[in-house]
This record gives C-alpha cells, sequence and structure tokens, in this order.
C-alpha cells in the first residue's frame, strides 16, 4: 500500500465498526461456524458465547444479536464495563448481554 503524507487519512466509525464485523465473520467463517441462514434451525449455532477483551461491548451485542445468543464480555477496565452494559441497555439486550 502507498501512503501519501500529503493527504490526511481518515476513518469514520462506520469504517472501524466494518472492519470489526468482518473481522468476527471471517473468525466465525474460519471456525466452521455456520450462519443462521446456513442453519435455520440453530441445531449448530452458538447459544452460548465469551468475549474475551470485549472493549466497550460492540462485538457482543453483534453476536448476541446474530445468534440469539446470551454472551459474556470481558474486559479490564471498568470505564469499558461500564459502556458496554450501557450500549446492551440501548439495544435491548441487557438480559443477554453481560460484560
Amino acid at each position: 500500500m502507498d501512503h501519501d503524507d500529503s493527504s490526511p487519512v481518515s476513518l469514520s466509525i462506520s469504517h472501524d465498526r466494518l472492519a470489526q464485523v468482518r473481522m468476527m465473520e471471517e473468525a466465525l467463517r474460519f471456525a466452521s461456524i455456520p450462519s443462521v441462514e446456513e442453519d435455520p434451525f440453530k441445531s449448530k449455532t452458538p447459544k452460548r458465547i465469551v468475549d474475551v477483551g470485549c472493549g466497550t461491548g460492540g462485538g457482543s451485542v453483534y453476536l448476541a444479536i446474530k445468534f440469539g445468543a446470551k454472551c459474556w464480555g470481558i474486559t479490564l477496565s471498568p470505564f469499558q464495563v461500564e459502556k458496554a452494559n450501557a450500549l446492551a441497555l440501548s439495544q435491548g439486550l441487557s438480559g443477554q448481554v453481560r460484560i
């Protein structure tokens, strides 16, 4: 990749979010975890997920929605715990996602 120092690089939150989702989807594919479309009866999809290094909980919320699974996120930062739990609450997932 060629970097031109004369033009500023701007990464929007949507690009960051897209990169996070693409990384999770690739990890799921690598682990042979079927999508809901591939496994409509959810016989092989995860029911419980541990998200180690969950940060502010975006991945935990995404996976809870994607699979309908219960997610437990682990982070060392009290600030991130507070933000992640607020995100889960705002998405109506406080009973499904715990940080």
